[in-house]
């Protein structure tokens, strides 16, 4: 199965926020942080009567916490998105995938077993080889069929390390 894909900001967008948020574990530390706050400033209330500034910042940092990393992603995919190579040819059999950039004659394949795991996004698939690195595959140019042939296709070869994505 081939594709031919090219990777809008958008895309590329949702790729760094599922990579900060989800594969980090930073919602883990960022919710921690949230309740230590929150704690800290009752426990302040509570044992000085009384409504400190300090307080009040414990209060309403955690608030502040996730739209600030929000712009600091955004700001991130800005200036990298422009670096990045955008256009990739990617062939993807039982055995292997190949990902090309287009225009190049050179590429990456990775055997099917050295898949490690997969995750499907709104827009893109993500296929891990090792911790950090992946293959983004675009579903926006797959057909619903050529869609199914490739979940089946990772399905196979990952079983439940493929984690597809819920409809809402």
């Amino acid at each position: 199965m081939e594709i031919s894909e090219y990777i809008t900001k958008e895309q590329y967008r949702e790729i760094q926020t599922f990579y900060f948020y989800k594969k980090r574990h930073r919602v883990f530390f960022i919710a921690l942080i949230a309740f230590l706050g929150i704690g800290i400033a009752v426990i302040n209330i509570v044992s000085t009567k009384s409504l400190s500034v300090g307080a009040v910042v414990f209060m309403v940092a955690p608030f502040i916490t996730i739209p600030l990393t929000n712009y600091r992603i955004k700001s991130a995919v800005d200036g990298l998105y422009e670096r990045d190579i955008k256009e990739w040819m990617i062939t993807i059999t039982e055995n292997s995938i190949e990902a090309k950039p287009n225009k190049s004659s050179k590429g990456l394949i990775v055997a099917a077993t050295d898949w490690k795991k997969a995750y499907e996004l709104k827009s893109v698939i993500l296929l891990y080889f090792s911790s950090n690195q992946f293959i983004t595959i675009s579903k926006s140019n797959l057909s619903d069929e050529g869609l199914m042939k490739l979940k089946g296709i990772i399905y196979d070869v990952l079983g439940n390390r493929f984690h597809l994505r819920k409809k809402k």
